[in-house]
């Protein structure tokens, strides 16, 4: 008896540690900014002009590129930059993307659908 429980938290900490591995073995290639980047480059993009768009990928991404998230967003674009972020939820709410930039004066300017990387100051 307790052989097959030995058995069964062995077997439980080895998915553990293959999930955990899984999931940080995410590289460059395939992470989902790579992927839209890719689309982009593919299909191509409308021109963005000035106005809402509550259909929009934004990407967290680290410093060294290797992982990123994506959330669904919505935007605003002025005078050809993002001017204002907000996340959308599942709910289907949206909450206002709240960081500080690096540069606090570089525009996020728009070309072939994709917005020029901003850096984060806890970058």
């Amino acid at each position: 008896m307790q052989n097959l429980n030995m058995k069964k938290v062995f077997f439980t900490v080895l998915l553990a540690i293959a999930t955990v591995g899984l999931a940080n073995a995410q590289d460059q290639s395939t992470n989902c900014y790579v992927q839209w980047q890719k689309a982009f480059d593919v299909r191509g993009a409308n021109k963005v002009t000035d106005g809402t768009y509550d259909d929009v990928i934004l990407s967290v991404r680290s410093a060294d590129g290797e992982r990123a998230d994506c959330y669904m967003a919505k935007v605003t674009v002025k005078d050809g930059a993002v001017r204002d972020i907000q996340i959308k939820f599942v709910n289907g709410k949206y909450e206002q993307f709240v960081t500080n930039y690096k540069y606090e004066d570089s525009k996020a300017t728009i070309t072939n659908g994709i917005t020029k990387t901003l850096q984060t100051s806890d970058n």
